[in-house]
């Protein structure tokens, strides 16, 4: 029996993600390694040590159903530092974690590209049911951007303090193309890892250049206009978050985040 206390809304961040060309990777692969890749990724949704170290060891919830993964965090957890987190820093630690799904997806032998939409609002993640305004946005805008890309709603934009919009490096600014138009907003940045965590700047290059291939491969070899439109879309949205994590990949030489990310990654 459910215990009513328990069944509250907080506030928290939500994101809905699913694979694009999900039944092409069918076709193109079989069931067997398609299935395989999915179990595999299954085993590592869950963040990495450095970015937990990042985060102060807090993690992100998730669920997994078909092709489509949800990553829930609640506002007001207690950090390693016994500091409640703010609804500001869910935003960060839901785009942290859909940052490592988004290059997880895409290391395997069946790459699979993401998109998604990251929203944020009263939330309520009861075992496997999820309620709440934050999801309920999230699922509904995941399949609108024509493009593998992660972005932030509305919602999630506005509970994202200002200051961490304009210095953050895992969000970027673009414009999102959309099925009903296009909207300006900030996408998660795929190479942010790489720029925390690599230790020369020609090193990074190297890793962006390769997570630009991985991305846009299960594009290739399909000859359709939507899927010519996507790809084109989002090898438009790597060369503009390659081009932002160039131009701050020195300011954060001595970051703290980079020194502690590093620690972190050595363990």
């Amino acid at each position: 029996m459910v215990d009513e206390a328990e069944v509250v809304l907080g506030e928290g961040t939500a994101a809905v993600l699913d694979v694009l060309g999900f039944k092409a990777a069918r076709r193109t692969h079989g069931v067997e390694k398609l299935v395989s890749a999915v179990r595999r990724l299954r085993q590592h949704m869950e963040m990495d040590e450095g970015v937990r170290q990042i985060f102060g060891g807090t993690s992100t919830t998730t669920a997994a159903f078909s092709d489509s993964v949800i990553l829930t965090k609640a506002a007001g957890q207690l950090d390693a530092d016994g500091t409640r987190e703010t609804l500001s820093q869910t935003v960060e630690h839901t785009a942290a974690a859909a940052a490592q799904l988004v290059t997880d997806a895409i290391s395997g032998d069946v790459p699979l590209p993401f998109r998604g939409c990251i929203a944020a609002g009263p939330l309520l993640v009861f075992g496997d049911i999820f309620v709440g305004d934050a999801i309920d946005a999230a699922a509904e805008f995941a399949e609108q951007a024509l493009a593998a890309v992660v972005w932030l709603a509305p919602s999630a934009l506005k509970a994202l303090s200002a200051s961490r919009r304009r210095s953050i490096l895992m969000l970027v600014e673009w414009e999102v193309p959309l099925r009903g138009g296009r909207i300006e907003t900030l996408v998660v940045n795929p190479f942010w890892q790489s720029a925390l965590l690599t230790p020369t700047q020609e090193n990074a290059e190297a890793e962006f250049a390769e997570l630009t291939t991985k991305l846009l491969a299960p594009f290739d070899g399909v000859d359709a206009l939507d899927v010519a439109q996507k790809r084109q879309n989002t090898a438009s949205f790597l060369r503009h978050a390659a081009a932002v994590s160039r131009d701050k990949w020195k300011d954060l030489e001595d970051h703290t985040w980079r020194r502690t990310a590093r620690e972190g990654s050595d363990h």
